[in-house]
């Protein structure tokens, strides 16, 4: 009989800004990748979203599977950064979804939003590209980033 058990979100992926961020699929699909685990999805609970994992006892202990979701959000948070905040520049909305389509092509970055109102959030591989890099090229298109809600990363220094 399998048994389940739900670790918070923000505890496994501290820098993710919410259950819908590409990271969280990412941890899912390394625990649904374990060996002695049957289902790893996303369930609601009282402070949030929280990671449920299903798993063998026969195979894993309670300690194994919780130790092995906190490797793998270390590992997915280690590889994947995130920049979000507010940036002056945009003129209009054809102007910033102009801008977010060349942030978007740029290297190592996963998802890039802007609005008309200069919100922005990118999500990049850290393999590929720096928060630095990213802040460089937000300068180079004419938009300079005046606020961030954005945690630094692991390897953000």
């Amino acid at each position: 009989m399998p048994k389940t058990l739900r670790l918070n979100i923000p505890v496994l992926l501290p820098h993710a800004p919410d259950a819908q961020d590409g990271c969280v699929g990412r941890l899912i699909a390394l625990m649904r990748a374990e060996a002695g685990v049957s289902e790893a999805h996303l369930v609601e609970g009282a402070d949030g979203a929280e990671l449920c994992i299903h798993y063998d006892p026969d195979l894993l202990s309670l300690a194994q599977v919780r130790r092995r979701a906190r490797q793998a959000g270390a590992e997915v948070s280690e590889r994947f950064g995130h920049l979000t905040g507010r940036v002056d520049g945009v003129r209009h909305a054809r102007h910033a979804r102009t801008l977010a389509a060349e942030l978007g092509d740029e290297a190592g970055v996963i998802e890039a939003a802007l609005d008309p109102a200069g919100a922005l959030r990118l999500e990049f591989d850290r393999q590929a590209t720096s928060r630095e890099r990213l802040v460089e090229r937000l300068a180079s298109l004419g938009l300079k980033l005046t606020e961030t809600s954005d945690v630094a990363g692991p390897s953000a220094a």
